[in-house]
């Protein structure tokens, strides 16, 4: 797999785009792990027979686990439940109740090199706090608001490019 963007690039999950910028609500990322993290492969081991240890044999590469950390926020109560609308829609649609393959988009943000990747990958995980602290207020995107909610999105990328 070649090389693809982290925090500059725009990253959508099943219709849902984290790091795009003036758009309202917004899905802005924190953190990224596990993005260039090792790859997990199969434990092809054997004993040694008649000696100490073990023998590896050759393995497929099978995936990583990427977990997503942000905020999502709006200017008024409004943008901030349509936010949590889109998070609950992109993340809980599945096909009859299954947890299934969908594509990773990582995407280039204006201004900013880079190429379209396409990851074939399942959902792990995906929460967003409800928690409001009162008085405090967030700089996001050149606004101050107090409508703002913490988000974790965890993806399992199956090791290949859907390209």
């Amino acid at each position: 797999m070649s090389s693809y963007l982290g925090l500059e690039g725009e990253h959508a999950w099943n219709g849902l785009t984290m790091n795009k910028l003036n758009v309202w609500p917004r899905f802005k990322l924190d953190k990224i792990s596990g993005l260039w993290g090792a790859w997990e492969y199969d434990n092809n081991v054997a004993p040694r027979t008649g000696s100490k240890g073990l023998r590896l044999y050759p393995s497929y590469r099978r995936g990583k686990s990427v977990v997503y950390e942000g905020r999502m926020g709006g200017r008024d109560l409004g943008e901030l439940d349509a936010g949590r609308a889109a998070f609950d829609a992109a993340m809980n649609s599945t096909a009859a109740g299954l947890n299934v393959e969908r594509v990773l988009t990582i995407s280039p943000r204006s201004g900013f090199a880079g190429s379209v990747k396409n990851l074939a990958g399942y959902l792990l995980q995906a929460e967003m706090d409800e928690e409001q602290v009162f008085g405090r207020t967030h700089v996001f995107g050149g606004v101050f608001t107090p409508w703002v909610r913490e988000f974790t999105v965890g993806i399992e990328i199956l090791g290949y490019d859907v390209d």
